[in-house]
């Protein structure tokens, strides 16, 4: 169980990471976006392309990560669904061996 929660908490904080990441390069999209509008506006169209193309490739690691965010997203709920089986087996287990306690005292007695 200790190791399921573990890699439970460990899932949820790369998640996090790649959220993050995610989110710094959209915000650098829209930079390298606004750079090729100015170099426009100044004619500069070689600069534009550039930055477009920056640009770009900020756009693919975006939706890079968000593939990965996805994939974590799956991975953390496969995580809490065999969290909860566990320990409903556990709880399940416990019971049976209080039960099972119990008998044989009532048997030794």
């Amino acid at each position: 169980m200790v190791k399921i929660r573990q890699s439970y908490a460990e899932v949820t904080a790369t998640q996090r990471r790649l959220l993050k990441q995610k989110e710094q390069c959209d915000s650098m999209a829209k930079d390298w976006y606004q750079r090729a509008q100015l170099a426009l506006q100044k004619g500069n169209e070689e600069l534009a392309r550039e930055a477009l193309s920056r640009r770009q490739a900020q756009t693919d690691e975006a939706a890079n990560l968000q593939q990965q965010i996805d994939l974590q997203a799956q991975s953390i709920d496969k995580l809490y669904e065999g969290m909860q089986m566990l320990e409903k087996k556990i709880l399940e287990s416990k019971s049976k061996k209080e039960m099972l306690a119990a008998r044989a005292r009532t048997a030794q007695s």
